[in-house]
């Protein structure tokens, strides 16, 4: 074992006595920090926080209620479905509403790429949705947040865009159950709007001043409609059944 050691400290003295060895092993360790960093930097600009104050649901409902939140520029996701008009299956929901769906599903889990391939697309709508949806079928060209994205075959490209919008959606998940068997879960959450820092209804009746705090959304958005959000389990997870545009009662 001595002897061992005395040829590693013998070849380390006479390794590091060398200055282009040193210069080199300086460059290798420099270049492992530099790229511990950049991944670091790229995860850091994927990262998304639901805010604390739904804290207080479980973390299958948060992790749900998350695809709904900050969807583009735009703000939270929303839907052209008339309140009271029932329950409404994916197929009769419009395509890019559920495309901004599976894309801020992806956004949030840092796999929105400048090249993805349908496989992607293909596998994450059997995640997210109980029914073949084709989402993309007659879509060649999709505008997501800050990117446009163009469909050629099974490749997808995408390049920048300016993306505005004079209002701005804002969710919020105020309630959520499951059926005795744990494999249906709804989720309601309330609809409304921003503009000019006061937040209004879909009917555009003032509700208030709103300042980003979302411990105040409870109040808030106790008049505006809600959408009830109906999931399914399967193969492990909630999958997208159907969508209910509703009145408060």
């Amino acid at each position: 074992m001595k002897k061992a050691l005395d040829k590693i400290k013998k070849w380390f003295k006479n390794f590091i006595s060398k200055k282009r060895n040193v210069y080199a092993t300086i460059g290798v360790i420099g270049v492992i920090l530099i790229a511990v960093l950049i991944v670091s930097l790229v995860k850091k600009d994927n990262d998304f926080a639901l805010d604390p104050a739904y804290d207080i649901y479980p973390e299958e409902v948060r992790e749900l209620y998350a695809n709904l939140v900050n969807v583009s520029c735009t703000g939270d996701f929303h839907l052209n479905i008339e309140p009271d008009s029932g329950e409404v299956a994916l197929n009769k929901i419009d395509k890019e509403a559920l495309i901004a769906y599976l894309f801020s599903y992806l956004d949030k889990n840092a796999k929105l790429e400048d090249k993805m391939d349908m496989g992607l697309i293909n596998r994450t709508q059997k995640e997210l949705f109980m029914e073949d949806v084709k989402l993309f079928s007659g879509i060649k060209t999709y505008n997501y947040d800050n990117y446009e994205y163009t469909i050629k075959g099974s490749n997808i490209t995408r390049k920048v865009r300016k993306c505005e919008s004079d209002v701005t959606y804002v969710t919020h998940l105020y309630g959520y159950s499951h059926n005795a068997n744990k494999d249906k879960l709804s989720m309601d959450v309330s609809a409304a709007y921003l503009k000019d820092g006061i937040l209004y209804d879909y009917d555009n009746n003032e509700l208030g001043e709103y300042n980003g705090d979302a411990t105040n959304l409870t109040e808030l958005t106790k008049k505006a409609t809600y959408y009830r959000f109906v999931f399914y389990k399967k193969d492990g997870g909630f999958r997208l059944f159907s969508v209910e545009h509703k009145k408060r009662t």
